[in-house]
């Protein structure tokens, strides 16, 4: 018996010693019934594979940036415990500073840049930029408006 080795396509063995085929790629993971190597499964396989081409994963916030921080933040009981208007504010203040560019023109992000990164310069640039939005009045959420925000937010 010839052996054909198909991209995107995983064997897993169940408790009971059963072989279950699935197709994975981009994010999907679809099981396929039909006998491997059948007509029926090449059919399957091709319309699988024809449904995903170009398609790419979306794995959300990378690992260790300051919006991965924000997301893993905002899911513990601790954070759910609090008010649910208290909850808002902090949630608007985080993302506000995730928004803010790391300089004035450019493109990056300080909720894309790793937390290793984030040194204390940094942190002192968002907070006097965030100072400045408070004292022009602008709708941009301050994080530096509660003391002691930012003790508790990297205590966490």
């Amino acid at each position: 018996m010839v052996s054909i080795r198909l991209k995107y396509v995983h064997r897993n063995w169940d408790r009971h010693g059963n072989v279950r085929v699935y197709f994975r790629r981009a994010g999907r993971f679809v099981r396929v019934h039909e006998p491997v190597g059948s007509p029926e499964f090449l059919a399957t396989y091709n319309e699988l594979l024809s449904a995903t081409d170009g398609a790419k994963p979306s794995f959300g916030q990378k690992i260790g940036t300051l919006n991965w921080l924000v997301a893993e933040y905002t899911k513990p009981s601790r954070y759910h415990g609090l008010d649910p208007r208290t909850q808002r504010v902090q949630l608007l203040r985080l993302e506000g500073a995730c928004a803010e560019p790391t300089k004035p023109d450019s493109t990056l992000l300080f909720g894309d840049v790793q937390c290793v990164h984030l040194n204390p310069k940094a942190i002192r640039v968002l907070r006097d930029r965030k100072k400045w939005q408070e004292a022009c009045h602008t709708p941009a959420p301050c994080p530096s408006s509660s003391p002691g925000y930012h003790r508790r937010f990297a205590r966490w």
